[in-house]
């Protein structure tokens, strides 16, 4: 997909909803509200099983939310991932993300290896590649949908997840749906048709 329309889309996307867009960040009511949107995470693509466990989450969201300093927080952990998806009206570094999801015993090295970021648009377009199962080990697989379903009611259970998240996980949860029911639909057309040419 073309990355300047995916950029127009996301932020038609938030205009709709009611969010003005600058740059990077999303505004609220007052100047003094504009958030910083980001990813911090660890996954299959950059670190090995045993590196991965030891980012594994030990306390509540929103503990870990305060602790990074975050005004809102989404934590998604599974085998092959451990993420924090987050807003924050200061800038939050990839190492200060990286200490906060590292257990007490096990403390990151001081330049967040292993650990990748993502802001903004590339946040967004992250996070449906994830969704959509496009970042899994197994290309399409569809129980990382519910994982981040699970993930994103934690959150707006514990009062970690504001109206940015909210918005941002519901549309992106909906759009994967959207994908996922077409890739099915498309697969049983495909299916159809080849058995019509074998008959």
């Amino acid at each position: 997909m073309d990355h300047q329309f995916f950029s127009c889309a996301v932020r038609n996307h938030f205009r709709r909803g009611g969010l003005p867009v600058v740059g990077n960040r999303i505004l609220f009511s007052m100047p003094s509200d504009v958030l910083n949107l980001f990813c911090i995470g660890i996954s299959h693509h950059t670190a090995n099983v045993e590196t991965r466990e030891r980012y594994l989450p030990r306390r509540p969201a929103e503990s870990l939310r305060a602790d990074c300093g975050c005004a809102e927080a989404v934590m998604l952990a599974t085998c092959n991932r451990v993420e924090l998806y987050a807003a924050a009206r200061d800038i939050v570094t990839t190492e200060q993300g990286a200490c906060c999801l590292a257990q007490r015993e096990a403390p990151p090295g001081e330049d967040g290896s292993g650990f990748y970021r993502y802001e903004g648009d590339e946040c967004v377009r992250h996070l449906f590649r994830v969704v959509c199962g496009l970042d899994s080990i197994v290309i399409g697989e569809t129980e990382i949908l519910g994982q981040v379903k699970k993930a994103y009611a934690l959150a707006r259970e514990s009062g970690s997840a504001g109206p940015l998240l909210h918005r941002l996980f519901q549309r992106v949860i909906r759009g994967c749906s959207g994908f996922r029911i077409f890739r099915v639909t498309r697969r049983k057309i495909l299916r159809s048709t080849s058995v019509n040419r074998q008959t």
